[in-house]
């Protein structure tokens, strides 16, 4: 087997040998014939090639000879080289004419004009006049075509032409050689204009993260060095509502990216973030609005310095509420706090800068119409002035600085000396300079029944949002201690610190807060004193003051330091220690914000205030199961729980705030704060009576506010479709059989309480108010206890009145449709269209949920007078709103008095007009004329649209004349309902025109104070809109703008709205709103002054905007001037709201006010102005006119004043000859 392989092996290197030699045999060949194959080549072409060159060179050469001998005999024409120049860019353009056009054209050019020579076209006389220049150069280019013609011997110009054109080809050669290398200088040009730019741009990017970076520095940062992002978040929206407010017309978004609202405290952003964050909002802006941007951050920055610095105060204040409310229940006494504020601010005197607190009985510490107490103040006799002066003197604490003497500072545990009955003890200076006690009840007014009323008021409107503070209270155990001790503990005002009695005389050291005053062995504090040698002395303070023993002292002090304690805690979330509030306030610059606005949204945290209350409520709401879900529904709505009704006896916890903010001001330092804070504590001291009698009142207005809420839902129970009355006769027939009749007598009495509007006739109805009222009177006339009586008649009432499921279903989703219709109202920003769109939905939804699916059309029509014809019209129905398939043939159509309708009949009764079949009745009017007589079918209602007193102002008619089915009637519970919508239209209706009737007086007030203001510059005024729910915040709709320079006021058809937690920069707004009472502040670098406009209740309903710019402070007269306006806007705006909601009658006092409703707003602010000046002029007593009547003759002026004073009162005198006379005038005086 292996030799048989061996062999194989040889075989095949044999066989492979072969093929090797045979492939080199071959090649060789190969290589023998192509060297063959090129010699013959080279022999024959080559030769051949060679020969064809000479003899082109030899021609060329020839040619070359002829042109040198026909250029010296002829040489080329020079002009030619005017072609040639080194402009690049027109080498190929050039070449192109010289070689294509120019050497047909040129020729044909001289050609013509050989022929105008020959012609003698030129001389004046002579010549061919048909010969036409065009048509010889045209003919001559088609015959002389270079295509198909050839010149042997071209022209000068056109050899010139052809040495032009071979120097410009050779140009050409190196222009496109070149071309690459410009492509490559260009593409690096490009690159370095992109470097150069991105250089710029970077450097840009890098001085606008520069200049935010220096913005960071000057922001209150928090313990970890970083600012919480809804702060950043604010300030964004807030440059961005300036500029839109600047630029109306703008639509172009001014941020890179649109904002994202984010409200989480938690989320902060340090340095680089705080850069980066905002850097990409900002990165389009332009320089300028860039510039106007960081000066708008900056001034945020200081605004929200100051909104830590006045958190810090607030959390002070807080604690201070908290300790003077020992009977927690949730307000202090007004009257009594403004009588602490005057006497501490009677004992401070103004500090080295010329600063000093605002005078309490001053606007807007004090309301503009208390303005008695300050006159009431400079009504005391001369001796009591002096001894009051002394008492200041002694009470205020005054800088070391000062050239006055100065007494030193007791210790701020001590309290204020007190009378038996708990009232604060002042210590008076007689003639001698001893200090006598004098009860402050002589200076503060005396509270009568009517405050206690007025608290008890307040008290029952806070109950519907009872609620309990998030922080808790702090027991005081110290408050427990009985009035003999208080009597010992407290001590006189002088404990507020030293005095600056005279500028002339000796000064006296202050010692430190930290270093405690000298006592002799008793414990007695002693006062150094100065003698006539300026030498001091010691004076024991024991002789001034009621001895007190060795117990009640350390009873005293014991006492005081508890309460020290109590008064320097500040709450600080996420820090476990609790540092005391006065070091809070010490080193202001140097104080570590805790990273959140404790009390930025206050108002909603006081709700929880009285949860005890609440609890309360649940405990009574048991006893009413089947009315508990109305008592839930019923307690959800109303208005926001965080605005505070205005009180002038009590403060709740927003209002004392904001009152002692507005007392302190912006520029307080931290020690006037500090006594401020201690004299308040020490000498707010409330009798047990006192606090028994508060509770009392408090717990009464619960138990009110809760029956008042118990009734509400059963007459929604009673009046189960939301027709928004119960029938008196049927309501009275099921009374009669309570107790099986034994309480009849009672239940008749309760008729004889019953007062019914003027224009009500028919069968009695009453309302929900009416029924409140019933219901009380004959609780009070039942033989059982008053609380059981009024549970029992409750409960039987309920019981009597079941309603089927089916019932209870459909009552409750028309209650939720009405509710929809009010809140439409409440947030539609004066506008009635969103009110127009909620009854339509509501009357589709029941149709078709409640009336058998049937399709209804609806139309709202409102009375109103041609304004073409003037007052003296006829009354016409105008219709305002319709449903979307009638609108072509009903909107804005007018039904008058004569045309044929029965809505003028349902007008005039004052009761829903029903036709169940329009096709028989023969007073239908149709709009629609299209419709073929065959289609007018259906059902037609028509109802009046009537106000609180049952005056009828339009009408809403709804038909079925669009349904198909054949019977379309209504059915009783159906027109129920639609009563209901009426009646809840007319109280939409109303709210909306009175906010425009509100704008408008708003705009009369600001037209007035126009030129006698021209330090302020802007107006705004804003509108509150509640939410959905009790709890949920208010927003602030911006109604009105007005430019005080030139006196122009513009209403805003898209109101911009603003939210709490987005402008946090503009809280001021929030803060007047929340406690109802006028706010000063700094914002924007600009001051403001912002006034509630408030309701008869007290709860604000918008706010004004006062801006006065760069002036902190407005001149007298211009200030005296304001606060006249606001006071009479405000008696305007509650007297219209009043005749709005039945509470008084209209009046009329001038003429003009009967032209016209909308007139008769316009004229209401002026009115209430001539009221007041003719208080003013009646004021004045004879002594005020006997200068007038000692003048024979007087001068112009005050003779055209006083014509003016007289035309007052006796205006039918304009026009005659009595009040141009002198005479006549006095003798006007003299009556």
């Amino acid at each position: 087997m292996a030799h048989h392989q061996r062999e194989t092996e040889q075989t095949r290197k044999v066989h492979d040998n072969r093929n090797d030699t045979a492939m080199a045999e071959s090649s060789v060949f190969t290589q023998k014939q192509d060297g063959l194959w090129k010699a013959a080549f080279f022999e024959k072409v080559q030769q051949r090639v060679l020969n064809m060159q000479q003899n082109s060179l030899e021609k060329m050469d020839i040619r070359k000879e002829k042109d040198e001998k026909a250029n010296k005999k002829d040489p080329p024409d020079v002009v030619a080289k005017e072609w040639l120049n080194e402009d690049k860019l027109t080498v190929d353009t050039r070449v192109y004419l010289l070689e294509k056009l120019m050497p047909t054209v040129i020729p044909g050019i001289e050609k013509l004009l050989k022929e105008v020579e020959t012609r003698k076209l030129l001389e004046k006389e002579g010549g061919q006049l048909k010969f036409n220049p065009l048509n010889f150069l045209g003919q001559y280019l088609m015959r002389n075509n270079p295509q198909f013609h050839y010149c042997s011997q071209p022209s000068p110009y056109v050899r010139g032409m052809q040495q032009v054109i071979q120097s410009l080809k050779s140009l050409t050669q190196k222009v496109k050689l070149s071309r690459l290398t410009q492509l490559k200088e260009k593409i690096k040009e490009t690159q370095q204009l992109r470097e150069e730019t991105e250089r710029i741009e970077t450097e840009l990017r890098n001085k606008k993260k520069e200049a935010l970076g220096l913005q960071f520095q000057d922001w209150t940062l928090d313990v970890t060095g970083r600012i919480p992002l809804p702060i950043i978040q604010s300030a964004l929206t807030s440059f961005q509502d300036i500029v839109f407010q600047n630029l109306p017309d703008s639509t172009q978004a001014i941020y890179a990216r649109e904002i994202e609202i984010i409200n989480n405290w938690e989320q902060k952003l340090n340095g680089e973030e705080f850069v980066e964050y905002l850097y990409s909002y900002i990165k389009e802006l332009s320089t300028e609005m860039l510039e106007e941007f960081l000066h708008h951050l900056s001034q945020c920055a200081d605004g929200f310095q100051k909104t830590v610095q006045r958190d810090m105060w607030r959390r002070l204040f807080t604690n201070l509420f908290k300790t003077c409310d020992r009977g927690q229940m949730g307000f202090l006494d007004r009257p009594r706090i403004l009588t602490l504020l005057e006497n501490f601010y009677d004992s401070n005197n103004m500090d080295e800068d010329g600063w000093r607190f605002r005078d309490p009985r001053q606007w807007p510490v004090i309301e503009l119409a208390e303005g008695h107490r300050a006159d009431v103040s400079s009504q005391s006799d001369d001796g009591k002035k002096a001894t009051t002066q002394d008492v200041n003197s002694d009470l205020g604490a005054t800088n070391s600085g000062k050239s006055s003497p100065q007494v030193q500072e007791k210790s701020e545990e001590e309290e204020s000396p007190q009378d038996g009955a708990g009232n604060v003890i002042i210590p008076e200076v007689n003639q001698d300079g001893q200090n006598t006690s004098t009860d402050t009840e002589t200076n503060r007014p005396e509270r009568s029944d009517q405050s206690l009323g007025d608290e008890a008021t307040i008290a029952e409107q806070k109950a519907g949002s009872v609620t309990e503070l998030a922080e808790g209270h702090r027991a005081d155990d110290s408050s427990q201690s009985d009035d003999g001790k208080k009597a010992t503990t407290q001590d006189v005002n002088s404990d507020l610190g030293a005095t600056n009695s005279g500028k002339s005389s000796p000064q006296v050291q202050e010692k430190s807060e930290e270093e405690e005053s000298p006592q002799d062995g008793a414990g007695n504090v002693i006062i150094p004193e100065v003698n006539q040698d300026g030498q001091n002395t010691s004076t024991d303070t024991e002789t001034n003051r009621p001895e007190i023993s060795d117990q009640s002292l350390g009873d005293e002090a014991t006492i005081a330091e508890q309460k020290a304690a109590s008064a320097t805690e500040v709450l600080v979330e996420h820090d476990s220690t609790h540092r005391s509030s006065i070091d809070l306030f010490k080193d202001m610059d140097e104080t570590v914000w805790s990273g959140d606005l404790l009390t930025s949204d206050l108002a909603h945290k006081y709700n929880l205030y009285e949860q005890k209350i609440q609890d309360e409520w649940n405990i009574m709401n048991s006893k009413f199961k089947d009315l508990q879900p109305l008592i839930t529904d019923l307690d959800s709505q109303g208005p926001s729980r965080a605005a505070s009704a205005f009180s002038r006896s009590t403060l709740n916890l927003p209002q004392f705030l904001q009152l002692m903010e507005t007392f302190v001001g912006e520029e307080a330092s931290q020690s006037a704060v500090e006594k401020l804070v201690t004299y308040i504590k020490k000498n707010y001291v409330e009798t047990e009576e006192e606090r028994h009698q508060h509770q009392e009142n408090v717990q009464n207005a619960s138990l009110r506010a809760h029956r008042k809420l118990v009734v509400t839902a059963l007459f929604q129970k009673l009046d189960n479709d939301g027709c928004g009355f119960v029938h008196l006769n049927e309501l009275e027939a099921q009374l009669l059989k309570y107790k099986d009749g034994s309480e009849s007598n009672a239940i008749m009495k309760g008729r004889d309480h019953l007062l019914f509007p003027p224009g009500q006739s028919g069968e009695l109805r009453l309302s929900a108010k009416t029924f409140q009222h019933y219901i009380e009177s004959i609780v009070k006339e039942l033989s059982d206890e008053h609380e059981m009586g009024f549970e029992n008649l409750v409960a039987y009432l309920t019981s009597s009145t079941e309603k089927t499921k089916t019932e209870r279903l459909r009552g409750s989703a028309r209650r939720k449709w009405l509710h929809q219709i009010l809140q439409a109202a409440e947030n539609s920003a004066g506008n009635l269209e969103p009110v127009y769109r909620a009854v339509f939905m509501a009357l589709n939804k029941d149709a078709e949920a409640h009336g058998n699916n049937k399709r209804i059309s609806a139309s709202i029509g409102l009375l109103e007078k041609d304004p073409q014809q003037g007052d003296e019209s006829e009354v016409q129905l105008r219709y305002v709103a319709c449903t979307s398939e009638d609108a072509p043939y009903v909107l804005n159509k007018t039904l008058h008095i004569d045309m044929q309708g029965v809505s003028f009949t349902a007008i005039n009764e004052g009761r829903p007009i029903h036709a169940p079949q329009v096709q028989y009745h023969g007073s239908v009017h149709f709009w629609n004329m299209e419709r073929p007589e065959e289609e007018r079918k259906g059902s037609l209602l028509v109802m009046p649209l009537q106000d609180i007193i049952n005056r009828t102002f339009g009408t809403l008619t709804i038909d079925t004349m669009r349904d198909t089915q054949e019977r379309t009637i209504f059915y009783t519970h159906e027109i129920s309902f639609y009563q209901g919508v009426c009646n809840v239209f007319s109280t939409a209706y109303h709210h909306v025109r009175n906010r425009q009737n509100v704008l408008q007086l708003v705009a009369s007030a600001l037209a007035w104070i126009y030129n006698r203001a021209p330090t302020i510059h802007t107006v705004t005024t804003y509108m509150m809109e509640p939410g959905l729910e009790k709890t949920d915040d208010y927003v602030l709709r911006k109604m009105m703008t007005t430019d005080n320079n030139t006196g122009m006021s513009e209403i805003h058809s898209n109101p911009a709205t603003l939210h709490r937690k987005d402008n946090l920069f503009r809280d001021y707004l929030f803060k007047c709103a929340d406690s109802s009472e006028a706010v000063t502040t700094d914002a924007y670098g600009e001051r403001h002054i912002v006034v509630p406009l408030r309701e008869p209740t007290g709860r604000a309903l918008g706010v004004i905007d006062i801006s006065t710019g760069q002036c902190r402070e407005l001149p007298d007269h211009e200030m005296q001037d304001l606060q006249k306006m606001l006071q009479m806007l405000q008696g305007a705006c509650s007297g219209i709201l009043e005749e709005s909601s039945g509470e008084t009658q209209r009046i009329f006092i001038l003429e003009a006010e009967q032209i016209g409703e909308n007139k008769r707003v316009g004229l209401l602010f002026h009115r209430f102005m001539l009221q007041d000046l003719r208080e003013c002029v009646q004021k004045l007593d004879l002594q005020s006119f006997a200068e007038l009547k000692s003048y024979k003759k007087p001068p112009a002026l005050v003779h055209d004043i006083l014509k003016a004073v007289l035309l007052l009162f006796c205006p039918q005198w304009a026009g005659t000859s009595e009040i141009e006379s002198w005479s006549q005038c006095k003798l006007v005086l003299q009556l």
